[in-house]
């Protein structure tokens, strides 16, 4: 009988198929990149702290814009390695654009006159097609709240338009030296980054 009773409770012990059950866990399943509906930070404000092998020689790239690309929003920001200025636009499309250092006082390209801008050397950043105005109540108004940016920054000193005409939409940035810089592009929405060195 006392047998009997045994085998009893080791069946109870047991699953259906007579394998022990393994207890309940907490763990969570690992996250999937693409599952998530977590926000993530933007690119343009995550903080790199490493350095990067920058130039001073002219970066030109052909975009995808067909029409002018709408500049929707212009900003700065630091980082430990770098400092960082960002042309978003509005849409999918990125117009095409290039990055030189001035090889002379920056000018208007409406009047011809010269813009001044501080800074010891000057970065010129041209896209087109691009504008930063657009129809707003039947009239064109800038879509950008200044046409000039004087940063707090030790790198980068300030910012202005040198063109918005015929598709062509320009900025000068002021820097305090003649530093190296990289460019790169983001999307959703279509960003122009320009890092420059602050080592």
């Amino acid at each position: 009988m006392r047998y009997v009773v045994l085998l009893v409770a080791i069946a109870a012990a047991c699953g259906n198929d007579g394998q022990r059950r393994q207890p309940a866990t907490d763990t969570p399943e690992p996250l999937r990149i693409g599952t998530t509906s977590q926000a993530v930070p933007a690119l343009d404000t995550t903080a790199d702290t490493s350095a990067f092998a920058g130039s001073t020689e002219r970066v030109e790239r052909k975009g995808s814009a067909s029409e002018p690309a709408i500049l929707n929003a212009v900003r700065t920001a630091r980082h430990e390695a770098f400092e960082r200025v960002v042309l978003e636009f509005r849409g999918e499309a990125m117009p095409d654009y290039f990055v030189e250092y001035a090889r002379e006082q920056p000018t208007s390209c409406g009047s011809g006159e010269a813009i001044v801008v501080a800074g010891a050397a000057h970065l010129v950043v041209r896209t087109s097609p691009a504008q930063a105005h657009a129809p707003i109540g039947g009239d064109e108004r800038s879509t950008i709240p200044g046409r000039t940016i004087a940063p707090t920054q030790p790198v980068i000193k300030a910012l202005a338009v040198s063109c918005d005409f015929e598709g062509v939409l320009a900025w000068v940035v002021g820097v305090d030296a003649r530093r190296g810089f990289r460019v790169t592009t983001l999307s959703a929405p279509p960003r122009l980054v320009i890092d420059l060195s602050a080592r």
